[in-house]
């Protein structure tokens, strides 16, 4: 039995599966090169809007619409390169002025061909056309796209998921996680008698010839991948929460009929959550957008301002855990609402980066069972963890490839950032860190190499190596030591073993009763502990993720 879970866990929890170990490994193709690289005709413009208008047809399982995009020149340019999957049909691309733009396709990817360059400054706007039956998710979220079932009552029950594969998988987009637009409207019309929940607030509902149209708006910047469509019978009720400076977030839950009185004790949860969030990372990122939870027939999703949740209600992932801890709560409610701070406030440039979103929204989780159960139970929570890292590749993806990395971006990724806090030694400076970070470049696009500068300035120290060291490379860094007992003493001699050249962290050892710092390098160095035998002398490996090659003589 204990077996059988663990599978289970490393296969289809987080997500620790096979799939991500393909999307990590696999060869970059013609069409990752398109997307992922910032070629000149996709850096020299700046996205600002998007207006979808999309019907959906259930019977034929298909979209029809257009999706105008507004954007503002920032280098004189003769074209757009823009994303869109070609099993979708473009049926035309017009200017703001109603002409039609000759556009051409390669992959995935699609230009646009304005009759005149475009200055640097212009503002202005295309109306893209198409229609086509969008990609069936195989296995939603990790392996995307629409997901089109029936719930338990026997009505449609439409979703979508897409981070990875792409937004382009269903509308036309600048499909590149460097340009969020400042805001979004989404316009969507299904058969009367269905809903459509999507991300931002509920605008209007119209009623016309057998169809129904819900506008939903997005009043902050949100990367494409985020915005979501959910299609179904849902019912609603709602909450709300006072920060800590007096502002009042609105709290809404869209479920299934049968679900809604456990919806309604399992969501309790969010308060506790979002308390402690904002304690530690700063107020929640989308006031104007409110905070939804909507029920959907897979796993969970961090869509922006509209969280995916398909977890059974149950606590853990469905009810399983490899930490006791982490049977305590939701894992879903928690680690997808923690995107909204590490992803979708702060969103890593390239996938590559990924690290960003899911080490720090997984270092979240323990942030969370810290608040709730203390300082030991978090660092109880950590190590539960540490089976689950693969060190098969690197965390770091590929970058202008649009490949991420390794799913150690999870597990590890937190491991790293615990070590790290104990590195820094100094828990006002850290929480003073990811409270700021949020603040500093809240809403916006970043390169990892800003978080850690950020980092650095903060600390005063040059951290460089230590996150060279865990994100490039698999291997750990290796303490080398060796305990010489000499009478009543122990001489101990170490130095690390790592990849990066100049790594340099301290590392505590516990003596006996007590704790005390070593300052291991490179080069072999020697401290004598007097009184003390090589016995009662350990290796904090609880607060510093490395790997100890320990001898005692």
């Amino acid at each position: 039995m204990k077996v059988c879970k663990l599978f289970i866990i490393l296969s289809v929890l987080y997500p620790i599966s096979a799939f991500a170990q393909i999307y990590s490994n696999s060869t970059p193709t013609h069409s990752d090169s398109l997307r992922g690289f910032l070629s000149e005709n996709r850096q020299s413009f700046d996205v600002k809007f998007y207006e979808l208008d999309i019907t959906v047809d259930t019977v034929y399982r298909s979209i029809l619409g257009y999706v105008d995009i507004y954007f503002e020149i920032i280098n004189d340019i003769d074209s757009l390169q823009l994303d869109l999957f070609k099993n979708l049909e473009i049926t035309s691309v017009q200017s703001s002025t109603g002409d039609e733009l000759l556009f051409s396709r390669d992959e995935n990817t699609f230009y646009v061909k304005f009759s005149s360059k475009y200055k640097t400054g212009v503002f202005d706007k295309i109306r893209v056309q198409y229609y086509g039956n969008p990609r069936i998710a195989p296995m939603a979220p990790w392996d995307g796209g629409f997901v089109w079932t029936y719930d338990d009552n026997g009505d449609l029950w439409i979703s979508t998921a897409v981070q990875g594969l792409g937004a382009s998988a269903w509308y036309p987009c600048k499909d590149h996680q460097s340009d969020k637009p400042d805001s979004v409207l989404i316009r969507v019309s299904v058969p009367s008698g269905l809903q459509n929940i999507s991300n931002g607030r509920l605008r209007s509902v119209k009623e016309y010839q057998g169809s129904t149209t819900f506008e939903w708006y997005v009043s902050n910047p949100i990367n494409t991948y985020n915005v979501c469509l959910n299609i179904g019978q849902f019912v609603h009720f709602n909450d709300y929460l006072i920060s800590y400076d007096g502002d009042t977030l609105t709290l809404d839950y869209y479920v299934k009929d049968y679900n809604l009185e456990e919806a309604k004790e399992q969501f309790g949860q969010v308060e506790t959550m979002m308390k402690c969030f904002e304690s530690k990372f700063g107020k929640y990122p989308f006031y104007e957008d409110g905070y939804k939870i909507i029920e959907t027939p897979f796993a969970g999703m961090e869509h922006q301002s509209a969280i995916a949740y398909g977890n059974n209600y149950k606590n853990g992932y469905r009810g399983i855990s490899v930490s006791e801890y982490g049977k305590q709560f939701d894992y879903i409610i928690v680690h997808e609402s923690a995107h909204e701070w590490w992803g979708n406030n702060i969103t890593s440039n390239d996938i590559a980066d990924m690290w960003i979103h899911e080490g720090f929204g997984t270092y979240a989780e323990a942030v969370y069972v810290e608040c709730v159960f203390g300082y030991d139970a978090a660092l109880t929570y950590i190590n539960d963890h540490v089976q689950q890292v693969t060190n098969i590749s690197p965390i770091l993806g590929k970058f202008g490839l649009n490949k991420r990395g390794s799913v150690d971006m999870y597990k590890k990724g937190m491991l790293m950032l615990n070590t790290l806090r104990h590195v820094i030694d100094n828990d006002k400076l850290w929480w003073e860190i990811l409270y700021e970070l949020n603040k500093v470049f809240r809403h916006s696009s970043v390169d990892g190499t800003e978080i850690i500068g950020f980092i650095n300035e903060k600390t005063g120290m040059n951290l460089n190596d230590f996150f060279r060291q865990y994100l490039e490379f698999t291997s750990l860094p290796d303490l080398s030591i060796k305990f010489d007992k000499s009478g009543d003493n122990t001489v101990i001699k170490y130095h690390w073993n790592t990849d990066t050249e100049t790594f340099s962290i301290p590392v505590r050892l516990i003596v006996g009763n007590e704790t005390m710092k070593i300052f291991p390098s490179k080069a072999e160095e020697e401290v004598i502990i007097y009184n003390t035998s090589p016995d009662d002398i350990k290796v904090d490996t609880a607060r510093f993720f490395i790997t100890v090659n320990g001898v005692i003589e």
